[in-house]
């Protein structure tokens, strides 16, 4: 059996030539990946500086987040996290013996997320209070600081004030758009007397990042690969040509990369494929987040899909006959590809069978699963090359012997393969400068907690 699951078929004996001549285009040499690495340096660089900004597919948004943990944060703090149809509460107590949580899930109705800004956010403030008086049922605390973490395109003009620019994942509230978020869910707050105090607002990655450096303080890198991929990292104010805060100290800010819309300006177009091309056609988003769509979870599984289609046409897969299922778009899944390449080999692929057999293939011959085997491989193969690629620009950005990665995601928590992969080619890229990874549960809810503590602790400081 081959070393790792990925290292299969590397004499390529019984594929057809076919398949071999796309496989060819998807493969990563190191050169190329090295390319990688210092373009999208090149493309931060366009991001930060205030005459690129606009034009630059990699938006570098400063978060305000200017100090990350340090350990000495102590206290009780509660957090929103916003990013779906569902939403989370939860109270954190930051003692000497580390963070206790707890946290409640509430679902947002379709009448909500397409009612008012007065019944969104009155609702989440009525869910909150319910919360407080489950968890707070003694009225123990006289104002508690929340972070928020709120996953949605925004301008942020401070650590607590950013304007909606758009909504996404099905919402449709109105009267938010171009509004401060922060404010509008304060007022709620306010109306309601619920004493909470919304300190500070970040996005998902910001919030890994915070959450990370908790538990390890040579933690610079939040890294989320799952549906989507983005970073983000603390840099120097005096690189940040768009910074439009004070300049005292700490000179530095936590920088939200949006690193999935790298390669929008066609910098990446030397990796790209027709089966990219054909992808792209099919989205919702043509054009935009490229780089995103040749790595995420959101994407993989339409990757594979589209070349066995390809390869049916060609005649050389399913005899010519495309099985039913695999006619519907986005139909093929990325848990598929990990279930596939996680336990199939070869010799042997049971799981290639039985999810070709659950697509309408009811007898699919040995050549077709062995097929469909070797075009999961080849896909999370190119997907952990070109993540290593952007993981490793960010190692050589920073230059740190050891840079320690806060990460979360399915990709790296449910794909081992890919997971394996990534990490090994990091290694190799990046000799010099070494990454600590560190799988971070629930960021986006603890991220936000602990840097309400941050704030506490900077204005005790600055006091």
């Amino acid at each position: 059996m081959a070393s790792h699951q990925l290292d299969v078929y590397q004499n390529e004996k019984g594929l057809p030539k076919e398949a071999l001549a796309i496989f060819e285009t998807l493969e990563v040499s190191e050169e190329q990946q090295r390319d990688i690495m210092r373009i999208l340096n090149e493309s931060m660089n366009k991001g930060l500086c205030p005459e690129t900004h606009d034009e630059a597919a990699v938006k570098m948004l400063p978060s305000y987040v200017r100090s990350l943990p340090n350990g000495t944060e102590k206290g009780t703090y509660m957090s929103l996290d916003m990013g779906g149809s569902n939403f989370r509460v939860l109270l954190a107590e930051l003692t000497d013996k580390g963070l206790k949580v707890q946290v409640d899930r509430y679902h947002l109705p379709e009448e909500i997320l397409s009612g008012t800004a007065d019944m969104f956010f009155g609702y989440i403030a009525d869910n909150i209070e319910l919360f407080m008086k489950n968890h707070c049922p003694d009225g123990t605390f006289d104002e508690l600081p929340l972070g928020f973490t709120f996953s949605f395109p925004s301008d942020q003009h401070s650590l607590n004030s950013a304007d909606l620019n758009l909504w996404t994942k099905g919402f449709a509230v109105k009267g938010v758009v171009g509004k401060d978020v922060v404010r509008l869910l304060q007022d709620a707050l306010d109306k309601k007397n619920i004493k909470v105090r919304t300190v500070a607002i970040i996005n998902d990655t910001v919030a890994a990042l915070i959450a990370g450096a908790y538990y390890n303080n040579n933690c610079h890198i939040g890294l989320i690969i799952g549906t989507g991929i983005n970073a983000a990292y603390m840099e120097q104010l005096s690189n940040v040509g768009t910074w439009k805060g004070d300049h005292n100290e700490p000179r530095q800010v936590v920088i939200n990369i949006e690193m999935g819309g790298f390669g929008d300006d066609g910098v990446i177009e030397f990796v790209r494929t027709e089966i990219d091309y054909d992808l792209d056609s099919r989205t919702v988003n043509k054009g935009n987040q490229l780089v995103e769509k040749m790595i995420s979870g959101k994407y993989l599984g339409e990757v594979a899909r589209i070349i066995l289609v390809k390869l049916t046409r060609l005649g050389v897969a399913f005899g010519g006959k495309l099985p039913k299922g695999l006619e519907e778009d986005w139909i093929f899944a990325t848990s598929f590809i990990s279930e596939i390449v996680g336990g199939d080999t070869e010799d042997k692929q049971p799981n290639s069978r039985r999810i070709l057999q659950s697509l309408g293939a009811d007898d699919p011959s040995p050549a077709d699963c062995r097929l469909l085997h070797a075009i999961c491989a080849r896909v999370t193969q190119r997907s952990a090359m070109l993540a290593a690629s952007l993981v490793g620009g960010l190692l050589y950005r920073l230059k740190k012997p050891l840079t320690g990665i806060a990460v979360e995601g399915s990709m790296y928590k449910g794909f081992p393969a890919f997971r394996e992969r990534m990490t090994e080619k990091i290694a190799e890229l990046s000799p010099d400068y070494k990454a600590e990874f560190t799988l971070v549960e629930d960021g986006p809810g603890k991220g936000s907690a602990v840097l309400a503590a941050v704030v506490a602790r900077m204005d005790l400081d600055n006091q």
